[in-house]
């Protein structure tokens, strides 16, 4: 999802929101192929929602431990 109302809806309706973070990875992907989508609200408006989980998949990173933390903490 990329919008506010887009995470309402699912958690209005008993669904988890979970947030990848990939912010070196996506930066490189950026720096890529197109900068101005950076400041798009799509790629900008969620990055202060207070996510109840959140798993790190950058580079280096193994998000393996973490969804499996999550999925102990949903079952």
């Amino acid at each position: 999802v990329r919008f506010k109302n887009e995470v309402k809806y699912i958690e209005d309706n008993n669904g988890i929101v979970i947030r990848i973070e990939a912010k070196n990875r996506n930066k490189d992907k950026i720096n890529k192929y197109d900068k101005t989508i950076e400041e798009h609200i799509s790629e900008t408006e969620l990055d202060n929602y207070n996510f109840k989980y959140v798993i790190n998949n950058d580079y280096n990173e193994n998000p393996e431990d973490k969804i499996k933390e999550i999925i102990k903490k949903l079952i």
